[in-house]
């Protein structure tokens, strides 16, 4: 969990670094930056459940079992 806090604070602090370094201003650095935070959540979510979906990266063995429960069989 640690990791994963880490790593969304040092993406984040790269997206502002990034966006100021493109506009010259660190106030748009630090706007694009909190954006991102939130939309990178919601887009990790959808993306996620469109994995589970589709059942990729999901063991053939669970996947097999998960839609023959869809199926009634």
């Amino acid at each position: 969990m640690l990791k994963t806090i880490t790593w969304r604070i040092i993406g984040t602090v790269d997206t502002m670094l990034l966006g100021w370094l493109v506009s010259g201003d660190p106030m748009i650095g630090l706007k694009v930056g909190g954006l991102e935070l939130f939309t990178k959540m919601i887009l990790y979510y959808f993306h996620e459940r469109a994995w589970y979906n589709f059942g990729l990266g999901i063991p053939k063995r669970k996947l097999f079992n998960k839609l023959k429960d869809r199926n009634g069989k």
